[in-house]
């Protein structure tokens, strides 16, 4: 099983891919076409990136509070949400960060906050390393600022070996005790 369908059974399997609103823009990508959700004025922006397997969606509550006051966008990264998956396989930080690159250049932002939930964290750490003159603050949430490559090959291969037993151990401790 390839990153690639792992990615899409997840999106299946939790429904992340279902009831979204397609209000928002299409972007073209380096990897194929990205989803965005822009709105609000004013302020500086805050641009938003989702955690693995996430999506724009968990980011509703920060969107609505924040558009009260100033421009807020959320993306979908390559193979999540409503972004197209990419054909080379690539999620890698930097190929994440590029989708980032070609949403706020699309978008035309010179400078805005940067906000990264799980995987999101490396990918917006990469990209203010990167444009840190259009990064005016990185807000970092529940992010590892490096996984070392032996953890991240091992949980990669534990969901390519067997994806339902895996993600059905995770979601159980999502929900424990709740």
């Amino acid at each position: 099983m390839t990153m690639t369908s792992v990615l899409a059974a997840m999106a299946v399997a939790t429904g992340l891919a279902v009831g979204v609103a397609q209000a928002g823009e299409i972007i073209p990508g380096p990897a194929g076409k990205l989803y965005t959700d822009d709105g609000g004025t004013g302020g500086v922006p805050v641009v938003f990136i989702h955690s693995f397997a996430g999506d724009i969606t968990h980011w509703a509550a920060q969107l609505e509070h924040l558009r009260k006051t100033r421009r807020a966008i959320a993306m979908d990264l390559r193979g999540h949400g409503l972004s197209q998956p990419p054909a080379n396989g690539d999620y890698s930080i930097d190929g994440l960060k590029a989708d980032v690159t070609a949403v706020v250049d699309t978008l035309k932002l010179e400078r805005f906050v940067l906000v990264g939930h799980s995987m999101g964290g490396p990918t917006a750490i990469a990209y203010a390393a990167a444009n840190p003159s259009k990064v005016a603050g990185l807000v970092l949430v529940a992010s590892a600022a490096r996984t070392p490559p032996e953890m991240a090959n091992e949980v990669i291969a534990s969901l390519e070996k067997d994806f339902g037993a895996v993600y059905a151990g995770y979601a159980e401790t999502l929900v424990a005790g709740a």
